[in-house]
């Protein structure tokens, strides 16, 4: 979360003794511990992994995040549900393209938000999602709205996710639809699609189940649908103070489908990111450091009633986290009469280790690559304390 609000070029750089990179970050960690923390961060264990789960590795952490973020926050009547995408571009076979997002290619997501950004729905699109008779739009919104539905509530999406069967089908789950449609989604009335209007111009028709279907002409045509609107116009003002009139049904729908889209400009923000290999990481610092600090902060502004910026919030996070590290009690140097007793050991290396290089490449194999270690005893204030520490290789 430093490194987000204090952008270097690399990691190495915040460890740098150069003066154009030097930080306060070595004070509290050194750069060899980052890195083997970075390297062996996991969220779950790899030998008991199902064979063809894709998502195993960080499925845990998104459960447990997401139950605690609905936990914390009741939604109101307006939910929207988008997609979003975690930056990557290494090798993965779930990897997607966007070409209308900021960052094409990466790990496509969808969110349910509600006011001022809130996240309370959070899904990783792996493939397999297809079920026979089911659109895959439909499937997604009715998985992640599940637990807010015969309520009353409207769901908005946009135009990959809106069809009269989706509509349909919250209705029979007391809720309505309300979003942009495409011109070839199946049960579209023909006459709505191919009218020809000119600006300003409204063309709706409304079926048995009192779903409307609108087209409005303003510099192109706009194709909604909704369950609680009307082909109604209201009077609003433009940037310029000009006075113009609108569909109510696309005001509506303007307003609550920033919902997702604040979450992610202030997700931009600062964003502790960076480049790696490792998918599971970057999904994982993810919902940790973007989503899940981003509902802190909404949730701090409501029941204070502050208006903290997103950098303010980072900020004092970090400072938090600082003044806790140095308020650890530390363990004195050992005094002369505290003795080190170094334990011998046979082989000297360890048992889990030397066993995967033996699988990957054989005896030998394991004898180079396997680092030895050795078992130091130490007594510091009457507690005998263990530690295994490396052999350096010396050059004779």
């Amino acid at each position: 979360m430093w490194m987000g609000l204090n952008p270097l070029p690399t990691l190495a750089s915040y460890w740098s003794k150069n003066e154009m990179y030097q930080t306060h970050i070595p004070k509290y960690m050194t750069r060899n511990r980052f890195e083997l923390l970075l390297r062996t961060f996991h969220c779950s264990n790899n030998q008991i992994c199902p064979r063809g789960d894709r998502l195993y590795k960080v499925r845990g952490l998104v459960d447990m995040l997401v139950s605690k973020y609905k936990v914390c926050n009741i939604p109101g009547e307006n939910l929207c549900i988008d997609e979003s995408v975690i930056p990557f571009v290494g090798r993965l076979s779930f990897r997607q393209y966007i070409k209308n997002k900021r960052h094409r290619y990466g790990i496509k997501i969808f969110k349910l938000c509600i006011n001022d950004g809130y996240t309370i729905g959070f899904k990783i699109y792996a493939g397999q999602e297809a079920i026979p008779g089911v659109a895959v739009s439909t499937k997604i919104v009715m998985e992640l709205a599940a637990d807010y539905l015969d309520e009353g509530r409207t769901m908005f999406t946009d135009n990959w996710y809106t069809s009269v069967s989706l509509a349909n089908e919250l209705l029979s789950r007391s809720t309505n639809l309300v979003g942009t449609l495409r011109s070839n989604r199946k049960f579209n009335p023909k006459d709505v699609i191919n009218a020809k209007l000119k600006k300003g111009e409204i063309k709706s028709s409304q079926n048995e189940n009192n779903t409307v279907i609108m087209k409005w002409k303003d510099k192109r045509d706009v194709l909604m649908l909704s369950k609680k609107h009307k082909d109604n116009l209201i009077e609003t003002t433009n940037k310029r103070a000009q006075k113009l009139f609108k569909p109510k049904m696309v005001m509506d729908y303007n307003k609550a489908k920033g919902f997702v889209d604040i979450s992610d400009l202030r997700n931009s923000y600062h964003s502790p990111l960076r480049r790696s290999l490792k998918w599971y990481r970057k999904i994982a610092f993810e919902i940790l450091l973007n989503t899940s600090l981003l509902n802190a902060l909404t949730l701090f502004n409501t029941v204070t009633g502050n208006k903290m910026g997103v950098t303010e919030f980072r900020e004092n996070i970090v400072q938090a986290l600082l003044m806790k590290t140095t308020n650890i009690p530390m363990i004195s140097k050992p005094t002369e009469g505290e003795i080190h007793k170094i334990v011998n050991s046979n082989r000297g290396r360890c048992s889990n280790c030397y066993f995967e290089m033996v699988q990957q490449g054989g005896r030998e194999h394991a004898q180079k690559i396997t680092r030895k270690f050795v078992l130091v005893e130490v007594n510091v204030h009457n507690y005998k304390l263990g530690a295994y520490i490396r052999i350096q290789d010396q050059k004779t």
